[in-house]
């Protein structure tokens, strides 16, 4: 799916949002029967279908066709209480023209479609707002908005509640894969026959040499993938006032109406999705139970092993995971067999793989978080992309593995849910001295919760997921309680560089297939010995190479 050359699919988790946003837009769960009346080959309602476990059905007879008889000649549809028009400017017929023949035979498609929908049925119809795409700009294609056109005719063919809101998702697209889209001359609408073969040609070179001066091996674009949603409702009342059925009323709920996470369940019994699309939708996703209490007790174990081993040189006192310092904290599964088989523990990977959308990821990079009893260490509001170069970016997530319990009280994690739709924000270098992290998003207001700050509480063994875009913050421990967890940064192997680097960093294959020929990651190898001679090697390697690209980060930043 992520791999298709469309500017609606630049990746896996674009299309998991798309998804998502259907469904709240619908209010669709596995009790409702779907109709996609869309004109195009039906993948997407095939898996919005498949996401929620509803049962579908394809339109009913196209443009011309009889109302009671389906395109093949057979009986009519039964009625269905949720419909779809997907990619509307996806058609070939384009917006209809007020007054014309193809407006008027639209307007009797959505009459045709309102009968075979019952009394309370929900519709969508999607626009793509393809004006806001990086089309060479010599080629003046000016794109019709056509949603109040869309407004009026669904009004004109009896629809009640009809109303208008705009989604958008941030994109990264790769200059070579857009190019090889308009190559395609799969567009929308039968633009592209208004487009010669010279003005295509053009149009191409003119955006590599816009593009192609940018400091990056692999030059990107970034847009805003736009969506109108038009949602209509079939009215339980006939043309005199009688009732003709009813709709019923389902229970909606939200995170920021249970702030302490339960909600999680609630939502997954009254709308169960997958964890992708979970992702999508809020920029988070907890608690995924990973480790029993006795794994996690061990891993801790390991960690304090891993300190007394580190400081026996420097200090006769007894330190804990809290006092780790310096590369000490991080890559540890390069080091040590027991810390790489819990990077790529099954359940993790599991999540991972869903939420990028692809059997092939890497371990990019991992850290200890700790903090001891009544510690003032925290991590500033920040977003994990924002120094990493990574891109697209929505294909890297960090997973924070509990080792003890972490509470709020004890400086856990607060997500702001859906900050990830925003893109990639302003920050600034922060070394104040209680900051883990050393960065801080430029209108930091950590000790600030609205309705759509999370605190997420886990027990040890549990992990929360969020994106490299989900703004998220920890104060500080108030407890006589440790905290310890620990950060993995998982990616698709396809992964790219969004700006040139000093130098090319290391990161471990959890699963699947990588060629680092074909990517921008060399291969480390997995430990043999418990941070012998090699192990160390490979780590001061690993993190000599990070080092170098970090502070070169920083010090522009700066």
């Amino acid at each position: 799916m992520c791999d298709a050359v469309r500017p609606d699919r630049t990746s896996a988790p674009h299309w998991h949002w798309q998804l998502s946003e259907c469904i709240e837009a619908l209010d669709l769960d596995a009790g409702h029967v779907l109709l996609d009346f869309s004109r195009n080959e039906g993948i997407f309602a095939r898996d919005l279908s498949s996401a929620v476990g509803c049962k579908l059905q394809r339109a009913p007879a196209p443009r011309g066709a009889q109302d009671d008889k389906t395109a093949s000649g057979e009986p009519s549809l039964v009625a269905c209480d949720r419909g779809l028009l997907w990619g509307f400017q996806d058609h070939s017929r384009g917006p209809p023209a007020a007054g014309s023949e193809d407006g008027a035979a639209f307007l009797q498609e959505l009459r045709t479609l309102r009968k075979h929908l019952k009394p309370g049925s929900k519709l969508l119809v999607a626009i793509r707002r393809y004006g806001d795409l990086p089309w060479p700009s010599t080629w003046k294609l000016g794109w019709p908005k056509c949603e109040e056109d869309v407004v009026r005719r669904l009004r004109s063919a009896g629809y009640d509640d009809v109303t208008l809101r705009e989604v958008s998702y941030p994109c990264e697209l790769s200059l070579d894969r857009w190019c090889a889209f308009l190559r395609s001359r799969s567009w929308s609408n039968a633009l592209e026959k208004h487009i010669s073969d010279d003005q295509l040609h053009q149009g191409i070179e003119n955006l590599r040499e816009q593009f192609g001066s940018c400091d990056c091996t692999v030059q990107h674009l970034q847009f805003r993938d736009c969506l109108v949603f038009i949602t209509a409702e079939v009215s339980i009342f006939g043309p005199k006032g009688e009732p003709k059925g009813s709709a019923p009323k389902r229970r909606r709920t939200t995170w920021a109406s249970n702030p302490k996470g339960n909600v999680g369940l609630e939502m997954a019994q009254l709308r169960p999705l997958p964890l992708g699309l979970r992702l999508a939708r809020d920029g988070f996703v907890a608690p995924l139970q990973v480790l029993s209490s006795e794994e996690a007790a061990e891993a801790l174990f390991r960690l304090d092993q891993h300190v007394a081993a580190t400081a026996s040189a420097r200090t006769e006192d007894k330190l804990c995971v809290e006092d780790l310092d310096g590369d000490n904290r991080f890559k540890l599964h390069v080091l040590y067999p027991w810390a790489e088989r819990l990077v790529r523990h099954p359940k993790l990977l599991d999540a991972v793989r869903a939420a990028l959308g692809t059997d092939d990821v890497l371990v990019w990079f991992s850290d200890v978080n700790a903090k001891g009893p009544y510690s003032l260490r925290h991590a500033a509001r920040h977003q994990d992309g924002t120094y990493a170069s990574l891109s697209p970016s929505d294909l890297a997530v960090t997973v924070w593995l509990a080792l003890t319990d972490s509470s709020t009280s004890m400086g856990g994690l607060i997500f702001q849910q859906g900050s990830h739709l925003q893109g990639q924000l302003p920050h600034r270098v922060d070394l104040e001295e209680d900051n883990m992290i050393g960065f801080c998003s430029s209108h930091d207001d950590s000790a600030t919760l609205d309705a759509s700050s999370v605190p997420v509480e886990l027990r040890a063994g549990e992990a929360s997921l969020h994106t490299f875009r989900t703004v998220h913050w920890s104060g500080p421990n108030l407890t006589p309680h440790r905290r310890v967890g620990l950060a993995i940064r998982y990616v698709a192997a396809a992964i790219g560089r969004n700006r040139g680097l000093a130098v090319r960093e290391t990161a471990t294959l959890a699963a699947g297939c990588y060629d680092p020929s074909q990517g921008v990651f060399d291969l480390e190898p997995p430990p043999a010995d418990n941070a012998g001679p090699a192990e160390r090697a490979v780590h001061a390697d690993a993190m000599a190479r990070e080092q170098a690209n970090y502070s070169a980060d920083i010090d522009e930043a700066a």
